[in-house]
């Protein structure tokens, strides 16, 4: 099982978001690619950081994670292939 919230940088003195965030509780199942989405300051781009080991492996810095960075249109802006 694996359970996410919301990270402590969500919460500041110009804005929280306590009270607002819902916990998300999925199964786990097996895969052979772990990863995390996010956008950037440009709305337009998203950067997308994957591992072949547990995701948990790049959260804790134990692996650099190979990076992607596309448009909303999926066009491949860059990319960064940790061998």
């Amino acid at each position: 099982m694996v359970v996410r919230s919301s990270a402590t940088a969500e919460d500041s003195k110009l804005a929280s978001w306590a009270g607002e965030v819902a916990v998300l509780v999925q199964k786990l199942i097996e895969s052979e690619v772990a990863g995390v989405v996010s956008v950037t300051k440009d709305k337009n781009q998203l950067v997308i950081e994957a591992n072949r080991e547990l995701e948990e492996n790049v959260v804790a810095g134990k692996v650099t994670p190979d990076t992607y960075v596309v448009d909303k249109k999926n066009k491949i802006i860059d990319i960064n292939v940790n061998i």
